[in-house]
């Protein structure tokens, strides 16, 4: 493909193995690369290919989706403002339906050697890289990660053992040392996709969710509470930052803005000859957590990121 069509950008959507050798190809063919998440198997690649991205002078991006939401956005925007003040916890919790059943089949995402990891890389990396993009990187990790789901069967009727995690439980320091209570699972019952960020400061909350069974799906939510006062309150999201995501609800893919953002954002950053964001460099910052996780669930230890 790379030598006979005259391409100007690869997406890379393929099982996690192969992101490295595939992006590493499109990258020396001269292309600019969108490579999902997690950017690689492991830090050592991850770092590989921005290193090659930049040498190549091509423009990158992970699609860490939920950095588009305008919910999100407007969270970033509060805590550059100082609402929260000094940070003291924040508590994740992602919780997913998997493929629509927790006993569904074998898929390369609970095969160790496509993978890497399961719920900790496939859904957790999102929320890893929110946290990132609000405050900073995460400097220790400690993580528990369970398989609730032992067997499954592929497609083919062959039986497989899951090798990878199927939830996964991590706490976690932030830069600045504020504590992080992280918590992931690809068996919930949920309504596909539930994401709750709760933030505390000293001087306001802040509560950040999104929940694919609602009708604002499309937008997430949040709540915000500053000292003094006595209740959460729902805080409305202006309207330059909902956009066509008002013009073109659809509730049972609410991401369909928010990959039409990303997408222009890559386009604009080629045009404009800049960086696009989220680059392979956020990738990396994620993938160190990742790598921590593993070991630390191996050696049931602290592990720094």
């Amino acid at each position: 493909m790379l030598d006979q069509e005259p391409l100007d950008i690869v997406v890379v959507a393929t099982p996690n193995h192969l992101h490295y050798p595939m992006t590493m190809a499109a990258l020396d063919a001269g292309k600019h690369v969108i490579c999902d998440k997690p950017l690689a198997l492991n830090v050592s690649q991850a770092q590989d290919m921005l290193d090659r991205a930049e040498a190549m002078r091509r423009k990158h991006l992970v699609p860490f989706v939920w950095r588009f939401l305008p919910a999100a956005a407007y969270v970033k925007e509060f805590i550059a403002s100082g609402f929260l003040g000094q940070l003291f916890h924040v508590n994740v919790r992602y919780f997913n339906l998997g493929w629509g059943d927790v006993y569904g089949p074998m898929r390369w995402h609970f095969d160790r050697d496509m993978a890497g990891s399961g719920a900790l890389g496939n859904i957790g990396s999102h929320a890893l890289h929110l946290l990132q993009w609000w405050f900073g990187d995460i400097e220790q990790i400690c993580a528990l990660l369970g398989t609730a789901v032992k067997e499954r069967i592929w497609p083919d009727g062959t039986p497989a053992s899951v090798q990878v995690d199927d939830h996964a439980a991590l706490l976690g320091k932030i830069a600045g040392g504020a504590s992080v209570v992280f918590n992931a699972s690809m068996v919930s019952l949920v309504a596909r996709n539930f994401l709750q960020i709760d933030m505390f400061g000293s001087d306001g909350s802040l509560v950040f969710s999104d929940d694919w069974g609602t009708e604002d799906a499309a937008l997430g939510r949040i709540y915000a509470m500053r000292r003094n006062e006595h209740v959460p309150a729902k805080v409305p999201i202006p309207e330059r930052l909902t956009g066509e995501f008002l013009d073109m609800p659809d509730y049972h893919t609410p991401f369909r803005s928010c990959f039409s953002r990303m997408t222009a954002e890559f386009v604009d950053a080629i045009r404009q000859d800049r960086p696009a964001k989220p680059s392979f460099a956020d990738g990396v910052q994620v993938q160190k957590v990742l790598d921590a996780a593993l070991k630390s669930a191996t050696e049931k230890k602290w592990i720094s990121c």
